[in-house]
């Protein structure tokens, strides 16, 4: 069956639905593509946020129990000095 032998309604058919299916096929394509990259650029920048927040809690933590171990040392020698002058 040769091209010339299908009549007009058929080939129009095809025609339209090629024309109409190729640019909202282009339109779906560009649109994943760019919700990809939004949501992509998105969680790179949420995981850039944790990390931040991570690296400031642990600074907190460590100054917190840097500042406790240097009150018990004080506390320490207190203790020696007080136990020192009773016994002397």
């Amino acid at each position: 069956m040769r091209v010339n032998d299908i009549s007009l309604k058929p080939k129009l058919l095809v025609l339209f639905l090629l024309v109409g299916l190729l640019p909202m096929t282009l339109v779906g394509w560009l649109g994943y593509e760019g919700f990809h990259s939004a949501i992509l650029g998105t969680e790179l920048k949420s995981f850039g946020q944790l990390k931040t927040a991570r690296e400031i809690k642990k600074f907190w933590i460590e100054t917190y129990f840097d500042e406790r171990q240097r009150d018990i040392n004080g506390l320490v020698e207190m203790v020696d000095i007080t136990r020192t002058e009773a016994f002397n």
